[in-house]
């Protein structure tokens, strides 16, 4: 699901983030069913270190069958950091010192405060989508957009 959903993550930046219209908050929630959701969460938090937060979260929803399985995910998420560009010792370093651990547990403890318990679960001004798909979610966004315009206009 959330794999399906990175195509909107990424319409999103282009049509509305990148122009400075909306910012978009992402929380991680890996979820115990995944094995390597925590792994894949930290390679996402340790390219973020190097401005290359975009590119690795693109790079792991386009190949989540390539990691998702695999009995060691961080060989394949250095080759992802490297074809990116990435500086690989400070990246590999990174990894291998789960120093975004505490962040990603505490993102996982504030789901659980909300009582958010799938993913993706997609909220657009605290308002929750109920499909979480692009028709959705540029709708929401637009009548939201509209609707601070009107506020500002008065």
């Amino acid at each position: 699901a959330c794999a399906s959903f990175s195509s909107a993550i990424e319409r999103l930046k282009a049509e509305y983030i990148d122009s400075g219209q909306v910012r978009l908050v992402f929380f991680d929630l890996p979820l115990r069913q995944h094995a390597n959701a925590i792994p894949a969460a930290e390679a996402a938090r340790c390219a973020e270190d190097q401005d290359a937060w975009w590119g690795m979260h693109k790079a792991l929803f386009e190949n989540q069958s390539d990691w998702s399985g695999a009995d060691n995910p961080d060989e394949i998420f250095l080759g992802y950091a490297q074809s990116q560009g990435l500086d690989t010792r400070r990246f590999e370093r990174c990894m291998n010192g789960d120093i975004h651990r505490d962040e990603i547990e505490e993102s996982r403890n504030l789901a659980r405060d909300l009582r958010i318990t799938s993913t993706p679960t997609v909220l657009v001004d605290n308002i929750p989508l109920t499909r979480t798909n692009w028709a959705q979610l540029s709708a929401v966004v637009d009548r939201e957009l509209s609707q601070e315009a009107e506020g500002a206009a008065q």
